[in-house]
């Protein structure tokens, strides 16, 4: 929820959003993101792989709306020490690093450990003291990193007023009346090739396959054997 909340009032102001693909709270910052505003992802595999796989459909998504970034060459596997090389990019590409939520060893706190050691803003969202889950938090408090009440917090370090807020492309298309997006309507239960939905929806081909995996994330359309169908409004 708090990952939701920060990613969808950044990427309102114009702010990027970085993070690594993970399982979690990486996939949700990703997903609201890449939803509402852009996105980077940092792997800890080549770009063609897919892990963990479950985040296949958004890994897609984020290859055609934002970016995806590897150092690892084509056909690389995850391995374990791949994420903590995966995390020094991560700091190193941002200006500013937001620990959510991590435990006193995690690969949340080495990213923002280099991101301290590199200069950049770092804040940590406090939880419950009783939780272990919270307690890498609240040792980078105590380092003297930022505690995170609102996304506001982190506007302060960029001078952001929200209110000035650009509205991003695709959050016009999500607010789009379905009734009148020809992409969703050209969608039955039955299922449709990307041809199928090029030809009865009149649309170029690139612009069927991002906004079907838009949809797909949206939870509108699943992409079954023999192509997609429609599921409906969440």
């Amino acid at each position: 929820q708090v990952a939701d909340w920060i990613s969808e009032k950044l990427v309102a102001s114009g702010i990027v959003v970085v993070s690594g693909l993970a399982m979690g709270i990486d996939a949700q910052a990703h997903k609201t993101a890449a939803d509402k505003g852009k996105t980077i992802a940092v792997l800890g595999t080549g770009i063609d792989q897919y892990y963990p796989r479950r985040n296949k459909a958004l890994q897609d998504f984020i290859a055609h709306q934002g970016l995806l970034i590897s150092e690892f060459p084509p056909g690389q596997t995850a391995r374990t020490d791949h994420f903590p090389r995966r995390n020094r990019i991560i700091s190193g590409i941002s200006q500013a690093v937001v620990v959510v939520e991590a435990a006193r060893k995690s690969g949340s706190l080495s990213t923002a450990i280099h991101a301290l050691n590199e200069g950049r803003e770092v804040g940590a969202v406090p939880g419950s003291v009783l939780l272990p889950e919270h307690q890498g938090c609240h040792w980078l408090i105590q380092q003297g990193a930022k505690l995170i009440n609102t996304p506001q917090d982190i506007l302060e370090w960029f001078s952001i007023n929200p209110a000035q807020a650009p509205v991003s492309e695709e959050r016009q298309y999500l607010d789009e009346s379905l009734a009148n997006n020809r992409l969703f309507a050209s969608l039955s239960s039955e299922p449709r090739t990307i041809d199928d939905m090029v030809q009865l929806s009149g649309l170029e081909v690139a612009e069927v396959m991002e906004k079907v995996v838009l949809l797909e994330l949206e939870g509108l359309v699943a992409a079954v054997p023999g192509g997609y169908i429609k599921v409906g409004r969440r």
